[in-house]
């Protein structure tokens, strides 16, 4: 079996960003209820900022998923990405 890629910052900002329009959830919302500053979130979901563990554990919850679960969603943006040849 083939390791899946490693995600990127990126691609993990793009994983939260997916989950969050999926779910009909604003920006402001999310920030609010993982209790992250928008202006964190926004440079995390738009730029690739690095998360703490402690932040992405909790947006994760606030997004209604496992850390695992946003996780495998930030390898599948990464094999998407390797697919098409892109680089997050």
């Amino acid at each position: 079996m083939a390791a899946r890629p490693v995600p990127d910052p990126k691609q993990l900002g793009l994983a939260i960003r997916e989950l969050r329009e999926a779910r009909g959830i604003t920006g402001e919302r999310l920030a609010q209820e993982a209790e992250v500053d928008l202006a964190h979130l926004n440079r995390a979901e738009n730029h690739g900022r690095n998360l703490t563990l402690a932040t992405f554990i909790r947006v994760a919850g606030a997004l209604e998923v496992s850390a695992s679960e946003l996780m495998e969603k930030a390898e599948e943006i990464a094999e998407r990405d390797e697919r098409s040849g892109n680089q997050g």
